[in-house]
Parts: structure tokens; C-alpha cells; sequence
């Protein structure tokens, strides 16, 4: 994990420098390139989620921090061959342990503000499942590691960042009424997006966005206050009790032919973060903290990883 002198003041990627966005992506591209050079297979992510502090949050500390894990050839073969359709999980807070609806939701949203809007980004941009099964918004880029330190990536970050918390602002102001504080959220005010009221929106994510908007149900979550009060760490708190605010997931993943693909995953009832929930070889992974042990041979392997990135930091100008 980097972390930048555990300021608590920097949130988001988006409250450093350039010269400090700079930094955090070289040695994310480094660790790339070691764990490749190990046989390894790399993800890089993070979470924003600055307004969620009382139900349990996607981002575990509040703080701005960098995860960087590899999966091994092992867990490859068992991703892929242990995999599940979703349909075939039982209960909606078990799917929406894989799946926060929201997520696909807002992904249409971000598709078509980026497509039609005056604001572009210069990689592909990507709807849900449009490629390898992703689940969210995506952005594809031809380019490897390398991509990830050039200003296009910069830029793209940044516009990313701004159009969710903009996005969900205006809707927000639009079909809520109240605002969020310690176990108060907005509540619905009746109201539909017309038609022509955003002018890059399609028919479509209009039609969904109401759909959506319309089937939320704000007497369950006041019949369960208390319970949701008392009960902040719950499963059932994480995901029937709305997130503070604007919150959305990063992960970084190389695909087949060399790609690049930047995951984008808004949410609004998740609590997993993007190291805990990511995109990997066409599939959705959850990884469950504390379900299983190293063992030493494990943990020795663990060591000799993590000292040799060092030693190979060493020798890299960062």
C-alpha cells in the first residue's frame, strides 16, 4: 500500500500535485513491471468515499491510499475455473456484495456524458459488459504500464473524478431533497428527469435513472433506523443504508494483447473497495479479509517478494 505521510487532508488523487500524482504512479508502474518480471499478474486501485463515517465505508481509511496486489498463476486458475453467474447467488445483499446496481446505473451516465458532453476523454471509453465482462464504466487504452505516467492518463483521471462528483450533485439537487450528515441521507422529492433536461443524457439512462430512482424505498430504511444506528458494521447496514456521498472504486488491470483497462465503479450501497472487489480475467473478484491463513512457505514467499521490490526500487529513478 502507498500512502502519503498519512495526511488525512488528501482524500483523493485528485488533492495531490501533479509532481505527486507523478510520483505515486511510478512506483505503481514499477511494481508492474516487478511483479510481471515474477510471473505475477499486477492490479493497481484505490476508492474515494471522503463522506461515509457512520455506516461502514468502501474506503477503509479516509485518507488517500494506493493498494498494490498481484495474483499469482494459482489464483488465476482458480478465478477462472471457480467462477459463478450471479443470477445463481441467493439474496440481494449477497449480490450486491459483486454487483451494486447503482454501479451499472451510473456507468450509463458517465458513458454518455463522455460521449456526448463537451468534456471527452482520450482513452475508449467502455459501458457495462461492452468488453471482457466488465461490469461498470471502463476505459481502455492500447498502451501498457507506461500509459499510466503520461498526461493523458492524468487528464482522464481528473475528468473522471470531477463528472461523478458533478454528476451526482445535479441529480442529487434534482429528485432529493435534504442532504446527508450522522445517519441522515436526501430523501426523494417526487420528481423525474424529463426529457432534454441534460442535453448528452440518452432516453435510456433517463428512463433508468427514474426506474431506479422510483423503486428506491426510504420507509424500509425508517423502519430499520434504529437498527441501522446500532448496528453500523452490519451486512445489512452496508447494503441497504446509502453511502455519505459521491463514491466511486478504481482499478488498473492489463488484459489480453498488452491493454490497459482503467475499471470506473460508482456506488452507492457498497462497502467493498476496489482492492477488495476488482476486475480480473473477464471475471468480478471478491476477496474476503481474514477467510484464510498464510502459511509459512506463503509468507516466505510474501518476504522474498516485497524485499526484492524494494531492492528493485532501489535500483529504479523514481
Amino acid at each position: 500500500m502507498l500512502v502519503k505521510n498519512n495526511n488525512r487532508s488528501e482524500i483523493g488523487i485528485n488533492d495531490f500535485s501533479e509532481q505527486e500524482r507523478h510520483d505515486f504512479f511510478k512506483t505503481a508502474e514499477e511494481f508492474a513491471f516487478y511483479s510481471e518480471s515474477q510471473g505475477l499478474y499486477p492490479n493497481i486501485s484505490w476508492t474515494y468515499d471522503p463522506d461515509t463515517r457512520d455506516r461502514k465505508s468502501g474506503q477503509s481509511q479516509l485518507w488517500y491510499h494506493m493498494h498494490l496486489n498481484s495474483h499469482t498463476p494459482e489464483s488465476k486458475r482458480q478465478i477462472l475455473s471457480g467462477g459463478k453467474e450471479l443470477k445463481k447467488f441467493e439474496g440481494k445483499e449477497t449480490k450486491r456484495a459483486f454487483i451494486d446496481e447503482f454501479s451499472i446505473l451510473a456507468s450509463l451516465i458517465l458513458k454518455d456524458y463522455f460521449e456526448k458532453s463537451d468534456i471527452k476523454l482520450q482513452g475508449q471509453i467502455v459501458a457495462p459488459f461492452e468488453f471482457d465482462n466488465l461490469p461498470n464504466f471502463g476505459i481502455i487504452t492500447e498502451q501498457g504500464w507506461e500509459y499510466i505516467l503520461s498526461q493523458e492518463f492524468n487528464d482522464d483521471l481528473l475528468k473522471v473524478h470531477n463528472a461523478i462528483l458533478m454528476i451526482y450533485e445535479e441529480i442529487r439537487a434534482l429528485l432529493f431533497v435534504g442532504d446527508s450528515g450522522e445517519w441522515e441521507r436526501p430523501e426523494k422529492n417526487g420528481q423525474k428527469i424529463k426529457s432534454g433536461e441534460f442535453s448528452w443524457m440518452s432516453p435510456d439512462t433517463i428512463e433508468a435513472i427514474n426506474t431506479f430512482v422510483q423503486n428506491l424505498d426510504p420507509r424500509s430504511i425508517k423502519e430499520k433506523k434504529d437498527f441501522l444506528r446500532s448496528n453500523p458494521k452490519s451486512t445489512l447496514t452496508s447494503h441497504v443504508y446509502p453511502l455519505g456521498g459521491p463514491s466511486y472504486a478504481i482499478t488498473i488491470t492489463k488484459v489480453d494483447g498488452g491493454k490497459l483497462l482503467i475499471s470506473v465503479r460508482p456506488q452507492m450501497f457498497s462497502d467493498t473497495g476496489a482492492a477488495g472487489l476488482h476486475h480480473v480475467f473477464g471475471t468480478t473478484v471478491k476477496l474476503a479479509r481474514g477467510s484464510e491463513a498464510y502459511s509459512n512457505e506463503e509468507l516466505k514467499l510474501k518476504t522474498n517478494f516485497e524485499e526484492g521490490f524494494v531492492d528493485f526500487l532501489k535500483k529504479t529513478e523514481l
